[in-house]
């Protein structure tokens, strides 16, 4: 499966700007000029502006989107990476991670053995369902399917697999097509990229652009 999204979501701009507005309002406020990053004294004041925000209480997942706005931002104006650039910058960040992370929790799994027995129930579910034309039932129940092998397989980011409140999120049925006996075609859209890991290499490779999702096919009988 391929994505062609190269784009980021509005949300995730706007909080990109954001977090370059409060290092902004930092060089204001303190005198220290940290953003962009064009040196290695600036990369210093990066480094006590990542401090001021400890000091502040952040979190590391919200010091993280920072790290996050400051490096799409600097892809933006063609600078590099000052995380790659400077290794003093990146020792700082990856040493308040690791000083306010917390421990992760045990999380119950899935086992395959369980999403076979579920597929199975599903799969002799909707067929009795779409017997009783109760057809909306069962794309529910398609839609259902879908979502957990792409979830098990870890094929997308769980909040593109599934649905929130106000359905901006997630696999809708519109976006899944059966084809009795051949195969089910899925549209997921993507909701963002994150600048903060390596993207995969078919991912720099891609032969699709401009485009806002992907379009994929799983087939079986």
């Amino acid at each position: 499966m391929r994505s062609a999204s190269k784009r980021l979501a509005l949300s995730t701009w706007i909080g990109d700007i954001r977090c370059v507005q409060k290092a902004i309002t930092f060089t204001e406020v303190h005198g220290v000029v940290c953003f962009p990053v064009l040196n290695g004294s600036i990369a210093k004041r990066c480094q006590l502006f990542f401090q001021h925000l400890r000091a502040q209480g952040l979190a590391w997942g919200t010091m993280r989107t920072f790290q996050s706005a400051f490096k799409f931002f600097h892809a933006a104006l063609g600078i590099e990476d000052p995380w790659v650039k400077y290794p003093a910058l990146y020792a700082l960040t990856a040493g308040l991670k690791k000083q306010i992370s917390l421990p992760p929790r045990p999380k119950v799994g899935l086992i395959i053995i369980m999403l076979k027995a579920i597929l199975g129930y599903i799969e002799v579910e909707e067929a009795s369902l779409r017997q009783q034309n109760r057809h909306g039932t069962a794309d529910v129940l398609l839609r259902d399917a879908v979502s957990l092998i792409i979830a098990f397989f870890a094929m997308r980011r769980s909040d593109e697999v599934f649905v929130n409140k106000t359905r901006t999120h997630g696999i809708l049925q519109s976006q899944i097509v059966l084809e009795q006996g051949k195969h089910v075609l899925l549209f997921v859209p993507a909701q963002k990229i994150d600048p903060t890991k390596n993207p995969p290499k078919w991912q720099k490779n891609d032969l699709v652009s401009g485009g806002h999702g992907q379009a994929g096919s799983l087939r079986g009988q």
